[in-house]
């Protein structure tokens, strides 16, 4: 955690903003787990339990599933300065930067797509939690579902701003509809979290 944190303070361009939606993410997920964990450990019909084990196999899933973004955002980004930095003395050379450029940048929108996705799914499961989980991790549950709410954010953010420079307008569009899709399914969702846990108290 440290190192990432240093890393995310430098002046090195990544881990940037993508890496650090993924990294929220992944934190989330991980208080979804957490959340199944306790609740298992308190004991339960067969039923639930499976319903659990399920539960906390889903969100170690998707866990890894974002610590592995938070490296292909990086990736992503490095393939785009790359390209930037080829040379464009001549007319070949400037059309082969271009290229690269929006290779790169296309890239680097599709991977705050897969983010956003994953947020989504990852909120979906908090929903599931939040009605499964013992009431001392209701907070986590809801916690994780803010944190995922946050990432998802930070995606549609960077899926606008970097679709803005592609030269494919439908391909922009239609990432920015995608997202926008995400968006609006993930922030009412985490909505209902929020108001689930406030209510289930006085069940």
């Amino acid at each position: 955690m440290q190192s990432f944190m240093d890393r995310l303070a430098s002046a090195s361009p990544t881990p940037g903003g993508g890496g650090a939606a993924a990294a929220i993410g992944a934190m989330g997920a991980a208080l979804l787990s957490m959340a199944a964990a306790v609740t298992l450990g308190k004991g339960h019909d067969a039923l639930l339990r499976t319903d659990l084990q399920e539960q906390w196999n889903a969100s170690e899933a998707l866990r890894a599933r974002f610590i592995a973004l938070v490296d292909e955002d990086a990736r992503a980004y490095n393939r785009f300065l790359g390209a930037c930095r080829l040379p464009r003395q001549d007319d070949r050379q400037a059309e082969t930067r271009a290229a690269a450029m929006q290779a790169g940048l296309w890239a680097a929108t599709q991977v705050p797509l897969d983010c956003a996705q994953a947020c989504v799914e990852g909120i979906r499961l908090a929903k599931r939690s939040v009605e499964r989980s013992t009431r001392n991790v209701l907070g986590d549950s809801g916690a994780a579902a803010l944190a995922l709410q946050a990432a998802l954010r930070i995606c549609a953010l960077n899926v606008a701003v970097n679709s803005a420079s592609l030269r494919d307008a439908g391909s922009a569009a239609l990432a920015r509809k995608t997202v926008q899709t995400l968006l609006d399914e993930g922030l009412a969702l985490a909505e209902s979290v929020q108001q689930r846990i406030l209510q289930r108290p006085t069940d």
